[in-house]
């Protein structure tokens, strides 16, 4: 049931107001379900908002969650902080999936009721959804290309460059002469790529064409990343042995480069559910 809102921000601040339309008909539509005569038989079909997917920022000020990837960042997902992130220093804990609707409400309530309450899930304020009767901890599962293909798979691929490259000529004529499948991306002087979730998604799983060597022996770190990705990606890979391995040396390497990055966070929550 394809769904459009359209508004001017700069007029319209308040998400409850933009949303208030789409809630009272989705509220409506829960309720009551949808009916439909299937050979002369009745039927009634329940409906949910099962999930909330997008664009990071825009997720998080629905959800009424922070809305940052600075120092302030709190993941919505673990509740890890910036300072934990880049220390390595915090105690294993439980994603927010499991926690209770009643524990959202509970916390809430602390938020609301004293503006120096800092609430350590990163919740902020009452999200727009919250009267559907939904448990905001359980909508807005990671989006693989916003979080991965966007997020920390351009990450790896810059610092393999850096590591890689060393101002070789052959190499960047190599770069310049692939076809690629989704247009050609841009890479900075920094090396960091510029273009969509897509191209840089393709930049990384095509690198072994850049470097022809890495067939017979590639860097620890992109040999990690493409069995995660195969198994992830692969519709005929059932095969998860050693897959909580993979994430777990994935992230020992992501402190010995130090490339940890907010969105560096999300792969637990992301790849979770396949290990």
């Amino acid at each position: 049931m394809p769904l459009v809102v359209l508004c001017d921000r700069s007029k319209v601040k308040d998400l409850h107001q933009v949303f208030g339309p789409v809630r009272r008909d989705l509220k409506k539509l829960m309720e009551n379900g949808l009916t439909m005569i299937h050979k002369g038989v009745e039927i009634k079909l329940e409906v949910r908002l099962a999930f909330l997917l997008g664009d990071n920022l825009g997720v998080c000020e629905m959800l009424g969650m922070k809305r940052t990837f600075s120092s302030g960042f709190i993941c919505r997902y673990c509740g890890l902080t910036n300072n934990e992130l880049k220390t390595g220093i915090y105690e294993t804990r439980s994603l927010n999936i499991y926690r209770s609707k009643q524990f959202y409400e509970d916390e809430l309530k602390l938020v609301m009721s004293s503006t120096r309450y800092s609430c350590k899930f990163g919740i902020t304020s009452r999200s727009c959804l919250s009267n559907l009767d939904l448990n905001i901890f359980q909508i807005s599962p990671p989006d693989i290309f916003h979080d991965g293909s966007e997020g920390f798979f351009p990450k790896i691929a810059c610092h393999l460059l850096k590591q890689e490259i060393n101002s070789n000529s052959i190499v960047l004529n190599r770069i310049n002469s692939i076809k690629w499948i989704n247009g050609e991306i841009k890479i900075k002087k920094d090396l960091s790529l510029k273009g969509k979730g897509s191209q840089k998604f393709e930049f990384l799983v095509r690198m072994l064409e850049m470097f022809p060597t890495w067939v017979e022996n590639p860097p620890q770190l992109y040999l990690i990343v493409r069995r995660i990705i195969f198994k992830v990606f692969s519709p005929t890979s059932f095969d998860l042995d050693g897959f909580d391995n993979d994430l777990a040396e994935l992230s020992k390497q992501y402190r010995q480069f130090e490339i940890l990055t907010p969105k560096s966070a999300f792969r637990r929550a992301l790849f979770g559910n396949f290990a």
